[in-house]
């Protein structure tokens, strides 16, 4: 019998990063939110529940059934406020925050959680397969520390019903970008205004437009941000924000207005 054939795994066995999506919109219009800041996470999509069954069939052998499951998530925040806007806090968090303070259904959150590499965002290197949908309740907790430490906050996620697998909402390979939002929505017509754009895919992005006008500048943060700034434009309203790398230009996504 000849011996099994062991490959050799790769770069692609590192610990996989998750990225997490919440319903910011409503159930008929979803606006799926990226949480920024997150410097640890831990999902875990299945803990089950097993109950005995042994029988006089088993021949003696101990047996058992799973009988359900629980989900969770654990997430380690930067607490930092937004590049574009440094009076405001990340919209992601934010939701998640406001969540945490409610009671009873009002504390639960729909939210979306796939693995992804912001390193390699066509995914050609590392696998993007893994994808969950649920709901799930909120726990808020500050780290605290002394005066010059780092703002951190923990967050539980505790899963409410089923998490249910969905097909990747990023597949490999679907490099254009997507811009989700743009703060502030409102520019001025002379132009100058910082604004920070959210969306996905971000990495090697070769150029940023404004209302069909490129940025004056811009800056790639990560994969999911560009803080840019606006270029001068006269006044209109639903102006499209678009981001270009090497395999194309966004289409749709947030717009902004000029006034």
């Amino acid at each position: 019998m000849s011996a099994p054939t062991i490959p050799t795994l790769g770069a692609s066995t590192n610990n996989r990063q998750w990225i997490y999506e919440f319903n910011t919109g409503t159930s008929g219009a979803p606006v799926w939110t990226t949480v920024g800041g997150v410097t640890n996470s831990q999902f875990q999509p299945s803990t089950g529940n097993w109950v005995d069954n042994t029988d006089q069939s088993g021949k003696g052998a101990q047996s058992s059934n799973k009988s359900g499951y629980t989900w969770s998530g654990d997430l380690t925040l930067e607490r930092k406020v937004t590049e574009a806007d440094p009076t405001k806090y990340d919209p992601g968090q934010e939701h998640l925050r406001l969540a945490s303070l409610k009671i009873g259904t009002a504390n639960t959150v729909e939210m979306r959680v796939c693995e992804y590499d912001p390193n390699d965002p066509t995914g050609t290197s590392s696998p993007r397969v893994e994808a969950y949908h649920g709901f799930a309740g909120v726990d808020w907790v500050p780290d605290g520390g002394d005066m010059m430490a780092d703002n951190t906050v923990k967050v539980s996620l505790k899963g409410q019903g089923a998490l249910d697998e969905i097909t990747h909402p990023y597949p490999a390979g679907a490099a254009v970008p997507t811009v989700s939002s743009v703060s502030p929505a409102s520019l001025a017509v002379t132009g100058g205004t910082l604004v920070q754009i959210d969306g996905n895919r971000f990495t090697g992005t070769t150029a940023v437009s404004i209302a069909g006008t490129a940025a004056t500048s811009y800056t790639v943060v990560s994969d999911t941000v560009i803080v840019a700034v606006a270029p001068a434009h006269s006044a209109g309203s639903g102006l499209p924000v678009v981001v270009t790398n090497a395999s194309g230009a966004s289409s749709g996504g947030a717009t902004v207005a000029y006034a």
